[in-house]
C-alpha cells in the first residue's frame, strides 16, 4: 500500500497492530479519508498483465526438443537440396504451431470466462456504517 509499514508477514499480526499499521479504526474510515486514499493510492485492483502479442504466441509454439528436431531436419533437407521434404516439414511446422496459438487462444478465453464468473465484492464500513 504504499506509505503503510505492513511486514510481509501480515497475517502474523493482530487486529490491533494491523488498524495501526493501516492508520484506520475498527469502524472503517470517514468518506473523506477513503476518498483521499482513493486519489492517493488509486483503486484497490489487483494489476493485469496485457497477453502476450500474436507473434509471442507463434514463436513460443517452436520452443518444445521435439520441435527442434523437425526445425534440424528441414535444415538438413535443405541442404541435401530435397525441397518437397523440407515443404512438408515446414508445412508440418507451420500447422502445429497454427494449432497451438488457435488451443492457446480458446484457454485464454476460456479463463476471461471464469473470471467474469468470480467477479469479487466485498463490503467495507464507512462512517461507521
Amino acid at each position: 500500500m504504499g506509505e503503510f509499514d505492513l511486514p510481509v508477514d501480515v497475517y502474523r499480526l493482530d487486529e490491533t497492530e494491523v488498524l495501526r499499521a493501516l492508520e484506520t479504526r475498527i469502524a472503517g474510515l470517514h468518506s473523506t479519508e477513503a476518498s483521499e486514499r482513493l486519489a492517493r493510492f488509486g483503486a484497490n485492483r489487483l494489476p493485469s498483465r496485457p497477453g502476450p502479442t500474436w507473434l509471442q504466441r507463434f514463436l513460443r509454439q517452436f520452443q518444445d526438443p521435439l520441435i527442434y528436431v523437425l526445425l534440424a531436419a528441414l535444415v538438413v533437407t535443405v541442404a541435401l537440396g530435397h525441397f518437397l521434404d523440407a515443404g512438408v516439414i515446414l508445412a508440418v511446422l507451420l500447422i502445429n504451431a497454427l494449432i497451438g496459438i488457435l488451443q492457446e487462444g480458446q484457454a485464454e478465453k476460456a479463463l476471461a470466462s471464469i473470471r467474469r464468473m468470480l467477479r469479487l465484492q466485498t463490503q467495507a464500513l464507512r462512517d461507521g456504517a
